[in-house]
This record gives structure tokens, C-alpha cells and sequence, in this order.
């Protein structure tokens, strides 16, 4: 465990893809994050829900909810 990984062809270090939402899991804040669209080159764009330390289960139904009105993720096309 740490190995680095292959984002987009490139090595990056383990953590690395995590750090936008390490400081809320670190604290016991649940976090989701979701897809939201696709911008004009077709790229997916998302956001992230955080939810009160502990409250997995409400911030899931307010994900599940959001998902209904937002759509489900929608891979990109073939770069």
C-alpha cells in the first residue's frame, strides 16, 4: 500500500487522488462525491457533499436524492 498509481498515464503518489477530501474523512465529516455534467469538451464535472461527523446515512439520502434531480453518471466519451 502507497505504491504510486497511473492517473492519465502519469505515476502519481497514492494519496494524491484522495487529498481533496482526506481533511473531512480525517475528522469523521462522511463525504460524497457525485457527477453533476459534462462540460463542452465532454469532460464529467462533479461536486462533493459533506455531511455532519456521523450522519453517513442522511448524507446518502441526501445523495440519493440529488441523483434523482441531477442524473446518474454518464461515462465520457473516447479521448
Amino acid at each position: 500500500m502507497g505504491a504510486p498509481v497511473s492517473v492519465d498515464g502519469r505515476e502519481v503518489d497514492y494519496w494524491a487522488p484522495t487529498a481533496h477530501c482526506r481533511m473531512f474523512t480525517y475528522t469523521g465529516h462522511p463525504v460524497v462525491t457525485m457527477p453533476y455534467l459534462l462540460d463542452d469538451e465532454g469532460l464529467p464535472l462533479g461536486y462533493q457533499l459533506v455531511g455532519r461527523r456521523w450522519s453517513e446515512s442522511h448524507l446518502l439520502g441526501v445523495a440519493s436524492a440529488l441523483e434523482r434531480v441531477t442524473g446518474s453518471f454518464r461515462r465520457p466519451p473516447e479521448a
